[in-house]
């Protein structure tokens, strides 16, 4: 790998773990999925999330990056 490709693999490290923790706190504890209804409320629905990390531009609904992770948390619980 070079430099720039590392730099890219550390950011989308630090990336995913920011997104992990945010969401882990609508996540944990009763009531998980009312608080992910409000952050849709928040955020509308048909937002898309965009990245950049040097591999070119990731566009997704909001859905595609929340439900994975509320599906994960209603198995960690």
């Amino acid at each position: 790998m070079t430099g720039a490709e590392d730099d890219v693999t550390r950011d989308e490290a630090a990336i995913h773990a920011v997104g992990d923790v945010f969401f882990a706190a609508f996540a944990s504890g009763r009531g998980q999925d009312r608080r992910f209804d409000a952050l849709r409320s928040v955020v509308l629905p048909s937002a898309v999330i965009t990245r950049i990390t040097g591999r070119g531009w990731r566009i997704a609904a909001v859905a595609w990056h929340d439900d994975p992770r509320r599906d994960r948390a209603r198995t960690d619980a």
